[in-house]
């Protein structure tokens, strides 16, 4: 039955599959909230932390380190004028590529996001919002590292003010090659006159101006 069922998703419109995965997320958003909002949320709570922090800012550009599935990429679609994406593993960026060739503008990149995020920082030179989620997490996900200070880095050395949202917070304890959150607060506070970061549903939130 699963065989059949994998291939029904296959054949259908991505439009109408994405109907049933948004039914799905409501109920799992609902069955979240029900069980006291355990950490990590579910995708849905995530997607909409992008999308309010987008809003808030009035940023109209993503980019994104670790691309995996392009479900954050699909979800945010419509709601920026310009994508980018950065991924390690040949396997998920094939896929993304393929899901999101008839989307001009959003753009998959293969790669280690500490060497080409610089690039598409240089590029862009406007305001963005980054989701940086190119650590690994357990899964298939491809980083075996933790490039997050790396890409800190980066977009410090930017002149433009950024907003920034770091998945996995509850990662972030100093242990198997991750900063701890304090370490991270303290790299804002040598290189940016001031920011917030605050801590919400395992996502750190940074918004900052040099």
């Amino acid at each position: 039955m699963s065989g059949l069922v994998g291939s029904i998703k296959k054949f259908l419109p991505e439009s109408i599959r994405q109907i049933g995965f948004d039914i799905i997320s409501s109920i799992e958003r609902k069955k979240w909230e029900q069980a006291g909002r355990p950490i990590p949320p579910p995708n849905k709570v995530k997607q909409e932390m992008v999308t309010q922090v987008a809003r808030e800012n009035g940023l109209k550009i993503l980019i994104e380190t670790g691309t995996y599935l392009g479900n954050m990429i699909f979800a945010q679609r419509k709601n920026f004028q310009k994508l980018y994406s950065i991924e390690l593993s040949p396997v998920f960026h094939k896929e993304a590529v393929k899901r999101f060739r008839k989307h001009d503008h959003i753009e998959i990149i293969f790669g280690d996001s500490a060497q080409y995020l610089p690039k598409v920082i240089d590029e862009v030179n406007e305001p963005a919002l980054f989701w940086l989620d190119g650590h690994f997490s357990g899964g298939e996900t491809a980083e075996s590292h933790c490039p997050v200070m790396d890409e800190l880095q980066a977009i410090l050395a930017s002149q433009v003010q950024h907003a920034i949202l770091i998945d996995d917070a509850r990662c972030f304890d100093g242990t198997n090659g991750y900063p701890t959150i304090k370490e991270i607060e303290t790299l804002f506070g040598e290189k940016a006159t001031h920011f917030n970061l605050q801590v919400e549903f395992d996502i750190i939130r940074i918004v900052y101006s040099l």
